[in-house]
């Protein structure tokens, strides 16, 4: 499994794996994501109907069916329905970076190369269906110019090579620039040599002349001896990025693509020249078909694809493809072949092997050269090394060293001669992080065929091993390989910020919900970041950050280090500690208490600390004093965070905090936080479905969240009370006066009730308005609740489901229960129990009621008083509703005509219906019946809407009355609430 992550300056410590997180981008990208959205209104119907996900009930419709969500055929999808209500009172958001608040298309913008920094003057376009040529800031110098050397220098370099072996110099040394491969070079070949490669030739005799001084170091000779090497470091540094990769490339036009294989490199030419006229004949064959097809394709450069478990792979090989460095081939057997694109002189002779006219969507001809390599052995990037390593052996037999990871790693693994470049580059490594750049940092060293025996004797006996398989072939490449590098530079990536991210953590933040980020970046990335996405707050100056940096021993058995750490990260959570603790002492000295609340919440600091560090603060002796810390901040941003410590931080939270902690990412990198969470959102973004599969709720954009919570959670937690409360409620009131019956018939099973009638309660008469509740109840519009996060944080302060809600529906029950009980009592206690029956000759004869007329006198007022309260407790009234109301009404009384006219259906109930509606007894009794039990909930209702109204009470009156918006745009929490006392 390929397991490579490149986020941001440390390779990231997110590792990015498995196939279902291959990162792929295609070239050109016809339609952007985003744009899907402004197709949303016009396609909206059939969206709906090729909508694939299947929800399960109700809430989970309404996220799967929410077009706000992404646009066509982009829908969010609930995966555990019995979560939606958490959704409501969430208080903490651990997020990921990468892919996750940006955007995941990541471009590869500046680089430092042996000390120099290089800017990318070739960026995508708006519409990203090409590129287009940028200024270059002044002290940077344009990538093309780096490439424009290198792929000379390369090219000249195979010019020499091959100039020898067509003179039968089968034995040449690989190092073309030392002194060996000038000796080969007769006069003969001289002048043709120098025609291709004059001044390379130039360089390399003089360095030759430079070398054979004794010990004299010329100035001329050592900085043309310097040229040459840098330009051999150069080449190093941009076949590092192609080929330490798990990157694979591939062509929409398969013959163009089967053409290309079939070119031969520089030793199968070589092997055709030495053989048979036939031979030479296929070649030419060979190169005039791919000829042809290149005619047929002119743009097949921009219609190659790249893909790759890390999105940086695909950067650095889109950014070179602009370039004319092309990743062609990547075969199983790990020979990759690239291609370098050199801009050809009208003058140049086009008869050489390597010479194939060419456009490269510049209207520019271009030789097209083509270097084959092979992978000896790959070492893939793991959170814990940080790092990846390959070998890799050349056309010319030599063996190369690539490695790229994390600045703190390969530091480390540099030689004593990168010192002076060590420092050079950690100065623009720190330089692109602060702009928000992911970055990493590139070594190399040419191995030896001996010193390649023996790590390859090591590493074959790592493979075959059956115990510990991978901590061997790891110690195989840290002792043999990794070692002694030259540091080649580093690379800057952006990502862009995703649309809507700094607007939706401003919003979290207005509703108290503590956002922490947790990525594997850089500091100063992650810092960068966080100042871009909002969730450091713009009033925050430097001064108010806190940072806590640690450093775990390189040897896991060194408890000496290990203890001086943690007693330095003690010290220093104390010192953190006391300072918060009198900036709140002072804050509240200073301030009035109406002005004290905010100006806390204002100035609260953030916590900056590295993965090291948060996992000795979360050691039992210094957990406590860390979540003491934790609260006082507004937020905390933990860097080179792998996902075992991502996963520890919200465990901590979940266990040791009040409130819901939800976790949020896009790779399987952040699969272990979601599932430690009390609630886990995925985002089905580029990196793959882990995340998606691992989470309850999976959305397509960050911004998406706000919807998630404010709208589908508040709505959830609201209908989900509602309809509890509601239940509860109205089978009380429904029970008690039977309870009440039973003190006048000595608790024996009689009821006062008509058993069918009993039995059709709650499965006719009162089902229909609670399930309409649970499917479409509001309190505000969803407007008011996307636009006023302050009424999140006010419906979880003013929770709608507690002890005390439930007790205020219990008194109503026990209320309106006693009301039409005692006085049904009072009334039909005496003589109304008497009814007349005419007898079929005519003659009046009285006859007794019985207790079905009292009870069916009570039933219908418990019907009424139910409808009618349950009625007056929502606010969202719309069809369903009145429906739904009438429904149940007519559904009893239906019900009671049926039974009290069949006769053999129930003889006790015959004719009741008759008798008790013909009575002006009982409508005045039902009257002052409905009086009673609905008015004191009325009066509550608008006592409490005028002297203790909730925010959500503003904001619905306020939108009913016209104040909610002002020339068409939202006015601010604070403006409508002083409307509303003002009215």
């Amino acid at each position: 499994m390929n397991q490579q992550s490149a986020d941001s300056n440390s390779h990231e410590t997110d590792t990015k794996s498995g196939d279902d997180k291959t990162a792929m981008v295609t070239r050109p990208l016809s339609v952007s994501v985003d744009s899907l959205n402004e197709q949303k209104n016009a396609t909206k119907s059939d969206s709906v109907m090729s909508n694939p996900y299947k929800p399960d009930d109700g809430e989970a419709a309404n996220h799967a069916w929410d077009d706000e969500y992404g646009g066509v055929k982009r829908h969010a999808k609930t995966k555990n329905s019995n979560l939606n209500e958490e959704l409501g009172h969430v208080d903490y958001i651990f997020t990921d970076k990468t892919g996750t608040l940006t955007q995941n298309l990541m471009e590869l913008s500046k680089c430092s190369v042996g000390g120099k920094k290089f800017q990318n003057d070739l960026h995508k376009n708006a519409s990203n269906t090409g590129t287009e040529t940028v200024n270059v800031s002044g002290d940077f110098t344009a990538f093309s110019r780096l490439i424009r050397s290198s792929v000379d220098y390369q090219d000249r370099k195979l010019q020499a090579f091959k100039l020898l072996r067509s003179n039968g110099q089968q034995n040449v040394s690989n190092n073309v620039t030392g002194e060996r491969l000038i000796d080969h070079i007769n006069k003969d070949l001289k002048e043709q040599f120098e025609r291709e490669s004059h001044e390379l030739l130039g360089d390399i005799q003089r360095n030759i002349k430079a070398n054979k001084a004794s010990n004299s170091k010329n100035k001329p000779h050592y900085h043309q001896q310097s040229k040459l090497t840098q330009l051999q470091h150069d080449t190093h540094f941009l076949f590092n990025l192609l080929l330490c990769s798990a990157t694979l490339p591939s062509r929409k036009n398969s013959v163009a693509n089967k053409a290309m294989s079939e070119i031969p490199t520089l030793q199968q030419q070589h092997v055709l020249q030495s053989t048979s006229h036939e031979d030479a004949i296929i070649e030419e064959e060979i190169k005039q078909g791919l000829e042809d097809d290149v005619n047929e394709n002119k743009k097949k450069s921009g219609e190659i694809e790249f893909q790759s478990p890390s999105p940086d792979e695909v950067a650095f090989a889109e950014a070179l493809c602009d370039h004319g460095i092309i990743l062609e081939e990547r075969h199983s057997d790990g020979t990759m072949v690239i291609r370098l694109l050199r801009e050809r002189d009208d003058d140049e002779n086009t008869e050489s092997d390597a010479d194939i006219n060419k456009e490269h969507g510049n209207g520019k001809k271009y030789r097209s050269i083509r270097l084959r390599f092979k992978i000896l052995a790959t070492l893939e990037f793991t959170a814990r090394r940080k790092r990846m390593t390959v070998i890799v052996e050349d056309e010319y037999g030599e063996m190369h060293v690539y490695s790229k990871g994390a600045d703190s790693t390969l530091f480390r693994l540099c030689a004593e001669e990168s010192k002076t470049l060590i420092y050079e580059t950690k100065r623009h490594v720190t330089l692109f992080a602060r702009g928000g750049s992911r970055t990493l940092v590139m070594g190399w060293k040419r191995l030896s065929s001996e010193e390649y025996d023996e790590f390859e004797r090591v590493y074959r006996e790592a493979e075959i091993s059956l115990t510990k398989r991978s901590q061997l072939m790891e110690n195989a490449f840290s002792n043999y390989v990794e070692k002694d590098l030259y540091l080649l530079g580093c690379t800057a990536v952006e990502d862009q910020m995703q649309d809507g991210v700094p607007d939706a953590i401003y919003k979290l933040k207005a509703a108290q919900i503590k956002v922490i980020m947790l990525t594997g970046d850089k500091q100063e990335t992650a810092v960068s970041i966080g100042r871009q996405s909002l969730i450091i707050g713009s009033n925050l100056h430097e001064s108010e950050l806190m940072f806590l940096a640690a450093r775990q021993p390189s040897n896991p058995k060194d408890y000496a280090s290990l203890d001086k750490q943690m007693r330095r990260i003690d010290k220093k959570l104390s010192h953190l500690l006391e300072k918060c603790k009198q900036e709140q002492q002072q804050a509240t000295h200073d301030h009035d208490a109406k002005q004290q609340v905010q100006e806390l919440q204002d100035k609260q600091p953030a916590l900056i600390l590295n993965g090291d560090a948060l996992e000795m603060c979360l050691h039992r002796e210094l957990v406590a004093k860390f979540i003491a810390l934790f609260s006082f901040c507004s937020t905390m941003i933990c860097n080179r965070c792998n996902p075992s410590q991502k996963a520890m931080l919200v465990s901590m939270v979940k266990h040791n905090l009040d409130g819901v902690a939800l976790a949020i990412g896009d790779g399987a990198n952040d699969v272990s936080m979601i599932q430690a969470a009390n609630v886990g959102v995925g985002i089905m973004g580029k990196e793959g479905t882990q995340a998606s599969l691992a989470a309850d709720f999976v959305i397509h954009r960050f911004r998406h969240i706000e919807r998630l919570l404010f709208i589908h959670g508040r709505y959830s937690f609201l209908r989900t009370s509602q309809v509890s409360l509601i239940s509860l409620y109205k089978n009380m009131a429904f029970m008690l006066t039977v309870c009440y019956y039973g003190f006048y018939s000595l608790y024996t099973a009689q009821s006062c009730f008509d058993p069918y009638l009993m039995s059709a309660f709650n499965l006719f008469f009162a089902a229909l308005f609670p399930l309409c509740v649970g499917a479409f109840e509001q309190d505000i519009s969803q407007q008011s609740a996307l636009n006023h996060p302050a009424a999140y944080l006010h419906f979880k302060v003013d929770s709608f489901f507690n002890l005390r809600m439930f007790a205020a529906w219990m008194w109503t029950a026990c209320w309106q229960s006693a009301c039409w009980y005692w006085l049904a009592v009072m009334v039909y206690s005496d003589n109304l129990d008497i009814w007349q029956s005419r007898s079929v000759n005519g003659d009046d004869t009285a006859r007794n009621g019985g207790i079905f007329v009292f009870g069916t006198q009570m039933f219908t007022c418990n019907i009424m008083t139910i409808c009618a309260k349950m009625m007056m407790e929502t606010k969202h009234w719309n069809w369903t509703y009145y429906a739904s109301t009438a429904l149940g009404l007519l559904a009893y009384v239906v019900t009671l005509s049926l039974i009290s006219h069949w006769l053999t259906l129930d003889s006790d109930m015959y004719f009741v219906m008759d008798f008790l509606f013909d009575t002006a007894t009982h409508w005045l009794l039902l009257m002052l019946q409905l009086v009673l039990c609905l008015a004191p909930g009325i009066l509550y209702n608008l006592w409490r809407r005028e002297r203790r109204a909730s925010l959500s009470d503003i904001l619905y009156e306020a939108e009913k009355f016209g104040y909610l918006t002002k020339n068409g745009r939202h006015r601010h929490t604070n403006d409508i609430v002083q409307e509303y006392l003002n009215r």
